[in-house]
């Protein structure tokens, strides 16, 4: 099984986001909210909206591992969505919508390429 090295390495991506806003915190001394602080808000939206797609994302990884039993198809869309997700992550954060539209989109790919795979194996295989 792969899908834990996935977890681990979004983990690590999460735990990256959360000490940006901790930090942010601490530069601009706000303990609630944002402080008005743009760079602060955009910080909480990188990681609010990695901790929104990417538990869902690891449930479907892992079923479609379990399912499919492809390892390198579930490599690839594990590695997509890691590429995906820190794109946008560090593009709210540096306010590059380019990189973040490019983010979202290999997101939204890889999240409706193993659901609809996870449905087909299921009534399908």
């Amino acid at each position: 099984m792969f899908t834990p090295l996935y977890a681990a390495i979004l983990t690590l991506l999460l735990i990256t986001l959360a000490f940006r806003v901790i930090s942010l915190r601490r530069k601009h001394r706000v303990s609630i909210g944002n402080g008005g602080n743009s760079d602060l808000a955009a910080a909480r939206a990188a990681m609010s909206n990695a901790s929104e797609y990417i538990p869902i994302f690891l449930l479907l990884l892992f079923s479609f591992e379990y399912l499919s039993q492809n390892i390198l198809l579930t490599h690839i869309i594990g590695s997509v969505f890691v590429i995906g997700r820190c794109m946008h992550a560090f593009a709210i954060s540096n306010h590059t919508f380019k990189a973040r539209f490019w983010g979202m989109i290999l997101t939204f790919s890889c999240l409706t390429f193993v659901a609809l795979a996870n449905v087909y194996f299921i009534f399908f295989n």
